[in-house]
């Protein structure tokens, strides 16, 4: 199985892999993806999880290095939690609502929002919507803009203009 060792070594490796993308490096994401596949993980980059074949699981963020999980990656991860839960599978969107609150990020379920510790928001998208595929082709629900203005509408745009940008 996998020890508390190869988990973290696996979660460093993911999120070196993120960085790599971020900074375009793609003969470095190839190689730690192949490095990655070689320990059994299996990588679902447009759900933004990865999966072990020992049954650990976690989410790929780390787009922004330190910074925290982008918009983007938020509103990814808030979809694939959302399909996990209407098909039952708790053990994942359990995973990702724990791996999201270690990086600050809340959901709250009753609101049907997420929320960042610097106050960065956005809506958890329905069931619905998910099937139309409108939270998981386009970023959509980001309704905060900067920690100064927590609920203003104005500026939201291009106050993410940096976290939205599509990642490949």
């Amino acid at each position: 199985g996998v020890g508390g060792e190869e988990l973290a070594y696996i979660k460093h490796l993911v999120k070196l892999r993120e960085q790599a993308r971020a900074e375009k490096d793609w003969a470095q994401s190839d190689k730690i993806r192949d490095d990655l596949k070689a320990l059994g993980v299996d990588l679902q980059d447009k759900d933004k999880i990865w999966k072990s074949k020992t049954g650990h699981m976690g989410i790929i963020v780390g787009y922004r290095g330190t910074a925290g999980p982008s918009d983007h990656e938020i509103t990814v991860l808030v979809s694939s939690r959302e399909k996990a839960r209407h098909s039952n599978d708790y053990a994942t969107s359990d995973m990702i609502r724990d791996e999201l609150r270690a990086y600050g990020v809340d959901l709250n379920d009753k609101l049907k929002v997420w929320r960042t510790l610097e106050g960065r928001q956005g809506s958890i998208p329905t069931w619905q919507s998910i099937q139309l595929g409108g939270a998981s082709s386009r970023v959509g629900g980001v309704v905060g803009a900067m920690p100064l203005q927590p609920m203003g509408f104005a500026g939201a745009e291009a106050a993410h203009a940096g976290d939205v940008r599509q990642q490949v």
